[in-house]
């Protein structure tokens, strides 16, 4: 990927948060293991309606619209959500390797073409410019560290570098603290104690800064949030 261009647009440059210590790998919690027979159960089936508040069918509808031939996926998790789509390319991008293990393995056997990159989400990509035409990413902003979506820029920046025009990046967060949605004694219970061990990164993540920094990279009018539960749905079109 080419080096960053000295004379980038004011939304592409580095947030205040941008000497936050970097996002770093969780090999125990995203194991191998975990990642095929646990996730789907107890992160999807159960975390997703009841602690966070979101159907799991608006999410599996983001997918089916917008999910492109060729498609970026920022924390695939077990590509629970890719593997029920028909095969096409996909760049798959995560610190955890076994995610990657696991998803590669998955959306291979059913025929797709795919391409493992593990790294930050808030790292260069290693892609082309305009080079795709979707990039999803469920339920990962609130894990990136930052005190709130102006921090964690880079990862809007770097999905509107890589879509060419007409394509959309779509996805779904968790909310923090400051933001007003409504959240069960539960989600808030779970919610503090993943902030307190690194695994949430979200205290500052409000649905109106989501939409502040979208339009900020996208462009006015280009993005849309919206909020079921605690979770934040968004898109964007570049």
């Amino acid at each position: 990927m080419p080096a960053p261009h000295e004379d980038q647009p004011s939304w592409a440059r580095p947030g205040p948060g941008h000497g936050l210590p970097p996002a770093r790998p969780n090999p125990s919690l995203y194991s191998h293991r975990n990642m095929r027979l646990l996730y789907t159960p107890l992160v999807i089936g159960f975390s997703h309606p009841w602690m966070w508040g979101i159907s799991n069918s608006m999410i599996r509808d983001l997918y089916r619209t917008h999910t492109a031939p060729a498609h970026v996926e920022v924390g695939p998790g077990n590509a629970h959500w890719l593997r029920r789509l028909g095969p096409r390319r996909v760049d798959l991008i995560d610190l955890n390797r076994d995610c990657l293990r696991v998803s590669h393995d998955r959306l291979d056997r059913r025929g797709w073409q795919v391409n493992v990159h593990e790294q930050s989400a808030t790292a260069p990509w290693p892609l082309e410019e305009e080079n795709v035409g979707s990039v999803g990413s469920s339920m990962l902003l609130h894990c990136l560290p930052g005190t709130g979506f102006g921090d964690k820029l880079a990862f809007f920046t770097e999905a509107r570098r890589v879509l060419h025009r007409g394509g959309r990046l779509f996805g779904t967060t968790v909310l923090g603290r400051n933001d007003p949605a409504p959240i069960s004694r539960l989600g808030a219970r779970m919610r503090a104690a993943y902030n307190r061990t690194g695994a949430f990164t979200n205290p500052g993540d409000t649905a109106a800064d989501l939409h502040q920094v979208l339009e900020r990279v996208f462009g006015p009018g280009q993005a849309t949030v919206r909020v079921q539960g605690v979770t934040a749905l968004f898109e964007a079109t570049r």
